[in-house]
């Protein structure tokens, strides 16, 4: 199977940190073209990552009572998909 574009819209904040990366390597597994997240991303220099700012954080700041993961996702993209040019804007 092969797609386009996989996209994402404030979703993978729902995902804890242990989950984070297999739910990438399946997103690599479809062999995208791009991959387009629209995610709050939190910067690998915020002292609030304690480890691998890829995992992230989890606080209760995105209002509610579920964690609310904050991670460095350019980090975590790098990990994942090394081969890949990176992109980000505000």
């Amino acid at each position: 199977t092969h797609f386009d574009v996989v996209y994402s819209c404030a979703s993978l904040l729902y995902i804890p940190a242990a989950e984070i990366e297999p739910v990438f390597l399946a997103v690599k597994a479809l062999k995208p073209k791009w991959v387009v997240l629209l995610e709050q991303n939190v910067g690998e220099e915020d002292p609030r990552h304690v480890g691998d700012p890829g995992n992230g954080f989890a606080s209760v700041e995105g209002g509610g009572v579920a964690p609310y993961w904050h991670r460095s996702y350019p980090a975590l993209l790098r990990r994942v998909f090394p081969e890949a040019t990176l992109s980000e804007h505000k």
